[in-house]
């Protein structure tokens, strides 16, 4: 779950594939959106992230309730998807296909980094400050997890922490 920007609001998803938005003072779902099951996150713009098990990230503008775009290229689950504050950078992460992808929502472009520059199994979690994403992975039989910091302008991991791993 997720508070909007102004915090008259929280956001949550479930198994449904659906997010509500629940209005604080009456604990009323005011709008719901469509195919959003496994992350959330907000922009301090307003424009909300979401992500579902078919692979697909969905971006919605809260204000008009309209769907922006539809982000299109993990292969399976994206386990964690995170906007950044001003709303032109989403990065996420795919638990099946073992990707991080960071889209340009300002030329709606997209650059995957991981699977060909970092040797990742699946994606657990993810978080972001105004210049880096940190990435969780999971271990698999012959690759071990760990946690990856990369600089979100040059794509590029900056620090690999072997061994430690996790969700979120």
């Amino acid at each position: 779950a997720i508070f909007t920007p102004d915090g008259a609001h929280v956001i949550t998803a479930g198994r449904e594939r659906l997010a509500k938005m629940w209005d604080l003072s009456t604990g009323q779902v005011i709008e719901t959106f469509e195919g959003a099951e496994s992350a959330l996150s907000v922009s301090d713009g307003g424009l909300l992230a979401t992500a579902a098990f078919d692979g697909l990230i969905r971006i919605w503008d809260l204000d008009s309730r309209q769907l922006v775009t539809i982000l299109r290229g993990h292969q399976g689950v994206v386990t964690d998807v995170q906007i950044t504050p001003d709303g032109s950078t989403v990065v996420s992460g795919g638990y099946e296909d073992g990707t991080i992808r960071v889209w340009d929502l300002t030329g709606l472009t997209e650059a995957e980094v991981a699977g060909t520059k970092l040797d990742v199994f699946r994606v657990t979690g993810l978080d972001l400050d105004d210049d880096h994403a940190v990435v969780l992975t999971r271990p698999a039989a012959v690759v071990p997890g760990a946690t990856y910091v990369l600089d979100l302008e040059t794509l590029e991991p900056v620090t690999e922490i072997a061994g430690q791993f996790g969700y979120g």
